[in-house]
């Protein structure tokens, strides 16, 4: 009361935008929450995939194993490491023997 009504206007302004953020970065954070979540519900025990699948832990093991050499087969230069790669020092020195 007795306030301008600039000042209650700059309130209220105020007041909702750090509502506003907040609830965003509660979306935000709760989006995260479930997408982790989610990814844990997928890394099952031993157990809890033969119970799902209805088949032995070997047969699933084995089909893993076919399934992992495969994409292995497909990609080979994402599997072998990079070789060769150029240091910071190493670049400079090139520059600076270039430069002169």
């Amino acid at each position: 009361m007795g306030q301008s009504a600039r000042f209650y206007t700059s309130a209220t302004a105020s007041v909702n935008y750090i509502y506003k953020s907040w609830f965003a970065l509660m979306k935000r954070f709760q989006s995260q929450l479930d997408g982790k979540l989610r990814w844990l519900e997928m890394l099952n025990s031993d157990t809890e995939l033969v119970e799902a699948s209805g088949v032995s832990l070997d047969v699933l093991q084995t089909k893993s194993a076919e399934i992992l050499a495969q994409f292995a087969s497909q990609n080979p230069a994402e599997t072998q490491p990079a070789k060769g790669k150029k240091t910071k020092k190493g670049l400079k020195k090139k520059i600076s023997q270039s430069d002169n």
